[in-house]
């Protein structure tokens, strides 16, 4: 149905918009520890992060080379699902974690962070300049659907469908 990016986020105290890979690693490695050392308001940065066998870091680790082996803050804590860290970061405003665009942008007060300069987004996805994301994908038969499953694909792949999608920062896929 869409292709989504999976996109690193703050909590609404943290005024830093932009980081490097490097700083990304630096600050889940636990080298970087305070946001003034990235030209923010100082504050410590409360990291976290999903298990070894999480889809989304599986992504992370084969798309950004310095999370390939990278080893997490002691000082940081394991989250099992996207919802359990927006809600981590909705409760502690100078968090940053990770999860899908379209459910840390329904969040309420959290920051997106762009990543070297580049906002995640269906058009920088589309690009390829944005490497992390993932599909979300519906398998089906066309001919056996029936009421709201058929409802729910017919306005998924509609105009109107497609333009919801992308409103929420994710890229509309063809049918296949």
């Amino acid at each position: 149905i869409a292709r989504e990016a999976i996109v690193f986020a703050t909590g609404a105290d943290v005024t830093v918009t932009n980081v490097s890979r490097a700083q990304l690693a630096g600050i889940f490695a636990g080298r970087i520890t305070n946001w003034s050392e990235l030209a923010g308001k100082p504050a410590p940065i409360r990291v976290f992060y999903r298990e070894e066998t999480a889809e989304s870091l599986r992504i992370i680790r084969s798309r950004l080379p310095e999370f390939a082996t990278l080893k997490f803050t002691a000082n940081g804590r394991l989250l099992n699902l996207d919802f359990e860290v927006i809600e981590a970061l909705e409760r502690l405003a100078w968090g940053i974690g990770w999860g899908s665009a379209g459910n840390v942008r329904a969040a309420k007060g959290l920051r997106v962070l762009s990543v070297d300069g580049i906002v995640p987004s269906a058009t920088t996805i589309k690009s390829g300049e944005y490497p992390l994301y993932f599909d979300a994908v519906l398998l089906y038969k066309r001919e056996t659907l029936k009421g709201g499953a058929k409802a729910f694909l017919d306005f998924a792949f509609s105009h109107a469908g497609r333009a919801v999608t992308e409103a929420f920062g994710a890229l509309p896929i063809e049918p296949q």
